[in-house]
């Protein structure tokens, strides 16, 4: 779709490069501005968004939310003065927010970021939200394709024509929502004309403050020993926080993780408000029929205050935590999965230390120490690399009962690194993984069963894997499932 002529408050406009593609229409570059571009709908959608459109520019909703969204700034018409689309600010160089808080995406996307930074951003994009509610809007739709950040932490709010807006007289209301995001008393009804509330926001907004915080895990995603196979929308529902401090729940969660015990106080406090059921306590309102959450501004400064006193740790400078935790969390994470999320760059003599205590540890037989120690052999971190050592300590460490260690054997055959792939052990390895949870084992096992990687290709088993991924809130997993299925 690319007509001929244009105009922009009555002057012409010259298309440029198209910059991306949705269900609604196209956006385009324009050749008269380097900083602004338009977005153009498709013959069947323009009429029924003119009003809301014309309204969010009388509004002047971009001068007052400010340069982190992209809100409509001038209306585009055709020849005839027909409505066709509207001017905003161009973004260009931005990712989007799930390269960040994905662990493996933020290690190629962000080298050498630690949690200040996760944090910094964070606040970034939660003062961009507060923008949004202070100028009169709810997002509705918040998720991680509508948030993009820059490479030094700045945020940028796109697809601002789905953001619900009252003009006095009528609701445009936000007509989608995704089930990871949307709150327990909105799960499982039609959101097309429901009216959504700034709570509803902040709930979606909680669960991306746990995203970015939590290394990728999200905050309902876990292991219920009565129901195995619950699905996501189920546990938050059912109010399955997860990391709860404060209520029982019957969701255990992903092993290896960030706990809620690992955040400053207040921070604990705004998750138990953000994603319980109570009406009354933290935030707390009387007769409310959903919880009270904290608001975006009251999360800015409570993310200004964790960054005001997040501390390095001793053994590895690299790890960053709250003063409030009394270990570093990171360590133990590191101890438990063999996965260290910030390298591993301390002194060279603390380094030479480490690797002693780590060799002794796996001699005893602790299976978490015989998998580090086959996950340096096999990087060759700290030690020389050596693929066949590396294979015969994680054999040790999956023996004495190491998930990580099956996950990894898995990875090993299927690459075939210094052992000579083999499909078939990878297999065998990343199911014994998968039967414990690993969401990383799961994704594996429907990626090769959609390609067909030395097993006959079964998209069932591939969907039922991804899904099992998902559920654990593995970013990958998700997106593969909304994509190809």
């Amino acid at each position: 779709m690319k007509p001929a002529h244009f105009y922009l408050n009555g002057h012409p406009i010259t298309l440029g490069a198209k910059l991306g593609s949705g269900g609604e229409g196209d956006v385009y570059e324009i050749q008269e501005s380097s900083s602004l571009a338009v977005k153009l709908y498709k013959p069947d959608k323009a009429a029924s968004r003119a009003s809301k459109i014309r309204f969010m520019v009388q509004q002047k909703l971009a001068e007052r939310a400010g340069k982190m969204v992209a809100f409509p700034q001038a209306i585009v018409t055709d020849q005839k003065g027909c409505f066709c689309g509207f001017s905003m600010k161009k973004v260009v160089g931005y990712l989007p927010v799930h390269e960040l808080y994905s662990p493996k995406s933020r290690r190629l996307k962000f080298p050498n970021k630690d949690y200040r930074f996760l944090v910094h951003t964070t606040q970034n994009i939660v003062r961009a939200i507060a923008s949004v509610h202070k100028a009169g809007c709810v997002i509705g739709d918040i998720n991680h394709s509508g948030i993009l950040i820059s490479r030094d932490g700045l945020a940028i709010l796109i697809d601002t024509d789905s953001f619900q807006i009252h003009d006095g007289r009528k609701a445009y209301h936000c007509q989608v929502g995704v089930e990871e995001y949307t709150a327990p008393e909105l799960q499982g009804q039609s959101l097309t004309k429901t009216l959504r509330t700034e709570n509803h926001d902040c709930f979606a907004l909680a669960v991306l403050i746990f995203y970015l915080l939590g290394m990728g895990r999200h905050p309902f995603a876990g292991t219920d020993p009565r129901d195995p196979n619950k699905e996501l929308g189920h546990q938050i529902r059912d109010y399955q926080f997860s990391y709860s401090l404060t209520r029982p729940v019957s969701n255990v969660p992903p092993r290896a993780s960030l706990l809620l015990k690992d955040f400053p106080p207040e921070i604990r406090k705004a998750f138990e408000a953000a994603f319980g059921e109570r009406k009354s306590g933290f935030f707390g309102i009387k007769g409310a029929t959903a919880p009270q959450r904290p608001s975006a501004f009251e999360w800015v400064q409570f993310l200004g205050k964790m960054q005001k006193t997040l501390k390095s740790c001793q053994v590895n400078p690299q790890h960053y935590y709250s003063a409030s935790s009394k270990s570093c969390p990171w360590c133990r994470i590191r101890q438990q999965s063999g996965i260290d999320y910030f390298g591993m760059n301390p002194q060279k003599q603390t380094q030479k230390n480490n690797l002693l205590s780590l060799k002794k540890a796996a001699h005893s037989q602790n299976p978490q120490a015989e998998c580090a120690l086959g996950l340096r052999y096999f990087e060759g971190r700290g030690v020389s690399k050596d693929p066949q050592k590396a294979f015969q300590w994680l054999q040790e460490a999956e023996k004495h009962g190491s998930i990580a260690a099956s996950f990894n054997l898995g990875v090993i055959f299927y690459q075939g690194n210094g052992i000579g792939q083999n499909f078939e052990m990878a297999r065998k390895y990343f199911e014994k993984a998968a039967l414990s949870g690993d969401p990383d084992a799961n994704y594996n096992l429907g990626v090769m069963y959609f390609n067909g990687d030395g097993i006959p290709q079964n998209l069932k088993h591939s969907e039922k894997y991804l899904k099992k991924a998902a559920m654990k809130g593995h970013v990958e997993a998700k997106q593969m499932l909304s994509s190809l299925f």
